[in-house]
């Protein structure tokens, strides 16, 4: 998942992998909440 308000702002959004969408912190947290994941560490 790429940042969306960095992905705009690099113009990046067109380029991502396939599979890859665009979304926030919170968009990540909902989606792996069922998972059972408590924490995302980001490079």
């Amino acid at each position: 998942m790429a940042c969306d308000q960095c992905a705009y702002e690099r113009e990046i959004d067109k380029n991502l992998i396939d599979g890859a969408q665009i979304g926030c912190f919170p968009d990540l947290y909902a989606a792996l909440g069922k998972v059972g994941v408590d924490q995302v560490i980001t490079l």
